[in-house]
C-alpha cells in the first residue's frame, strides 16, 4: 500500500518537482557562477602550482 502511494505520488509530483528543479536550478546558477568560477579559477591555479 505504502509503496504503491509513494509510487503515486512521485508519478505525479515529478513534473512540478522537475519544473521547480529547473527553474531554482536556472536561478541558482546565475547566482552561484561568479563564486564556481572563482572557485574554479582557484583551483586551476592551485593545480597548476603544484
Amino acid at each position: 500500500m505504502d509503496i504503491l502511494c509513494s509510487e503515486f505520488t512521485v508519478k505525479s509530483l515529478l513534473p512540478f518537482c522537475v519544473s521547480m528543479d529547473v527553474s531554482c536550478s536556472e536561478f541558482t546558477a546565475k547566482s552561484l557562477l561568479p563564486f564556481y568560477v572563482n572557485k574554479d579559477v582557484l583551483c586551476s591555479v592551485f593545480t597548476t602550482k603544484s
